[in-house]
């Protein structure tokens, strides 16, 4: 059986020939290492792609979308102007981390950081746990992480990528050295792997004759995550 570097290039190109479609890893609406792009993937996390966008484009349109105005605003300011406009009833949580990410980007210029260190510094901000940081260092910094969600921890240990006992970072690094830091692969894979996991590799069992990662499974099937 191949490790998953090794395998990792065929496994992209099933990812982006398969059916269902995986959606295009860069049809992002505000451009990466953004304010706003940031802004949204953190809102993402926590309430619908759509919802997201609507309430990161309002904050856009009435000029309170930058790390001053929004720490200005306040939890509860952010979150009554989002529901003043009728966009988004945020909950307290996401709003106090949006809120915590501006008062980082009056300290800090990220174009200027290492990925590590933004990282790192993500991960101190209480309430955002490893894969939210990783979520939001890909999708709003364009940086070349990989959030490891429940459904890649399914995957790559029915697969045999990784072991059942493997924490964390243990999954991410796996898969951010098979492609060598490309933010585009990485992208790729967390939308494919997304897709696999609500298609074919569910929790309660994975259904693999129609999946496109069939072929990349050991000899005697997959193996359980349990």
């Amino acid at each position: 059986m191949s490790s998953f570097a090794d395998s990792v290039t065929e496994i992209l190109s099933a990812l982006a020939s398969s059916k269902p479609r995986i959606p295009t890893p860069n049809s992002r609406p505000f451009p990466s290492g953004t304010f706003a792009a940031v802004v949204f993937a953190l809102l993402e996390q926590s309430t619908r792609f759509e919802s997201a966008q609507a309430a990161t484009a309002e904050l856009k349109e009435f000029d309170q979308l930058d790390p001053d105005a929004i720490a200005k605003l306040g939890t509860a300011g952010l979150r009554d102007f989002l529901a003043d406009q009728r966009v988004l009833r945020l909950a307290a949580k996401p709003a106090q981390l949006v809120v915590k990410l501006a008062e980082w980007f009056q300290k800090n210029e990220p174009e200027a950081l290492a990925t590590e260190s933004i990282r790192e510094a993500l991960r101190r901000i209480s309430g955002l746990g490893p894969a939210t940081s990783d979520a939001v260092l890909m999708h709003g910094f364009g940086r070349p992480a990989y959030p490891v969600d429940r459904a890649t921890y399914r995957i790559m240990v029915r697969h045999g990528w990784i072991d059942t006992t493997a924490e964390y970072d243990d999954a991410r690094s796996t898969i951010e050295s098979a492609v060598s830091g490309e933010h585009a692969s990485l992208a790729l894979l967390s939308a494919g792997f997304e897709v696999i996991g609500q298609k074919f590799c569910k929790a309660a069992a994975p259904h693999c004759e129609l999946c496109p990662l069939k072929p990349f499974l050991p000899t005697n099937g997959p193996y359980d995550p349990a």
